[in-house]
Parts: C-alpha cells; structure tokens; sequence
C-alpha cells in the first residue's frame, strides 16, 4: 500500500514535470498583434494552463499579460518541483485541494484524503500533502532493510 502511494506520488510529479515543456509561453508567438502583450483572446490560442492561471499570472489585472508577468507566473509555477502536481489539480486556484479536485484523477490522495487532511478542514494544504508524502518515504526507508 505504501509502496502504490509514493509511486502514485512520484508519478503526478513526474508527469506534471513532463508536462511542462507544451505549457511554456512564448510571447511573440501568442501575441498576434505585436503590442508586446498577451491579451485574453491571444491567450485563448494558447496552452490551457494560461487560460486558466491568466488572473492569476496578470499582475497589475490590466487584462494583459507582459513578458515579465509570464516569467513570474512560470517560476511561481515551477517552484518547488515535487508539488508542480499540486497546482495543476488545484482548478480554482485557491490554493488547497478538495476531494472533489482529486476524485477520479488522483486515486491515492482520493483513498488517502481523511489521513492526510490533518487539521479535517476538508482541505488539502500544499503542506499537508508535503509532509504525507515525507512520511510515506521515510516509513517505506524504515521498512527496508
């Protein structure tokens, strides 16, 4: 059981990472009307990440994305590797996870939910899931021998 949950765990880390090519954003190609900005209608011919994180990418909410509001959007995605997954499966961009946000996709946190929401909010913070997933690894180091 603990073995199937840290390589479900290392699997959406490694398939969001594998993912991450196709999401990147070239402005110059997005931006059909040279005005060195994305704007919501450019986006939309873009990878669905952008879509969906444009608010949240668009700094200043002028309704446009810059070249440095995507660089920062990017790194802020990019950060901490093990948990990219993370913000992938978070939909509405809150920054938690409901059972509804893993039901059906993420099968391990889906059985694991109960355990891993520590403080039962009915959420799964980033830390949650960070610290479940280091004591699935150290409890399966402590197996071996």
């Amino acid at each position: 059981m603990k073995q199937g949950w840290i390589l479900t765990f290392a699997f959406i880390s490694m398939s969001a990472f594998a993912q991450q090519p196709k999401d990147r954003v070239q402005l110059d190609d997005l931006d059909t009307d040279k005005d060195g900005a994305i704007s919501r209608a450019e986006a939309q011919k873009g990878p669905p990440v952008l879509v969906a994180r444009f608010d949240a990418f668009d700094a200043n909410k002028d309704g446009l994305l810059t070249r440095e509001e995507l660089r920062v959007g990017a790194q802020a995605k990019t950060q901490g590797k093990q948990l990219t997954w993370f913000s992938d499966a978070d939909t509405n961009i809150d920054g938690k996870l409901t059972r509804e946000e893993v039901t059906g996709t993420m099968p391990a946190l889906e059985r694991a939910f109960a355990t891993i929401d520590v403080n039962g909010d009915g959420y799964l913070s980033r830390e949650e899931a960070l610290a479940y997933g280091k004591s699935q690894i150290e409890a399966d180091k402590a197996r071996k021998p």
